[in-house]
């Protein structure tokens, strides 16, 4: 009996499954297809081949380990001495002033310094320091100057009132903007 209109049925013709040979051609080709495109991929990642007669290539440049950084160096790095003490001076002909816990890899800088022995360094003569008398204005507000044990106080920029018991900190470890003058308040 032929499917009425009203029936709720839909007419679907189902075919046969596509024949064995069929499949497995199908199959082999996608393999096929998948494995060109693997041989391509992993082909474009390995370095070229050498030209027939060429000498041969020199082993993957390994830069030099970092040299010690000089005493202007250490003070001029806003890196931190033990955490990142591998400063970047140089990159692509420019400043760079980066810091890393670990030396810089060929072809991310030029030339780098490594921090770790600025605290044993010498502080050459005549280096700027806070063993001055400070401005008699300075000396009169008694309640804001800097206690003995910490006599090294910044008295002009960001810092102002800033106390320190190192006589070098306000001149070399803070930058200028920060602190541009400081004093010894035992002289007041």
């Amino acid at each position: 009996m032929p499917p009425s209109t009203s029936d709720s049925t839909p007419l679907v013709s189902r075919s046969s499954p596509a024949p064995p040979r069929r499949r497995l051609l199908a199959g082999a080709l996608a393999a096929s297809a998948l494995a060109a495109c693997a041989v391509l991929f992993f082909s474009s990642l390995s370095p070229p081949a050498p030209e027939l007669g060429a000498a041969p290539a020199a082993a993957a440049a390994v830069p030099a380990p970092p040299r010690a950084c000089s005493f202007d160096e250490c003070y001029a790095s806003s890196c931190d001495w033990s955490l990142a003490p591998f400063a970047c001076l140089l990159w692509n002909g420019g400043p760079h002033g980066g810091c890393g816990a670990a030396p810089w890899v060929a072809g991310t800088c030029d030339e780098q310094c490594d921090l770790a022995g600025c605290a044993e360094l010498p502080v050459p003569d005549g280096t700027p320091d806070c063993e001055r008398p400070c401005p008699a204005g300075w000396c009169a507000d008694k309640a804001r100057l800097c206690g003995a044990a910490v006599p090294y106080q910044c008295i002009a920029g960001a810092a102002a009132y800033g106390c320190s018991e190192d006589k070098l900190h306000w001149t070399l470890e803070v930058q200028e903007t920060a602190c541009g003058e400081c004093c010894d308040v035992t002289t007041c």
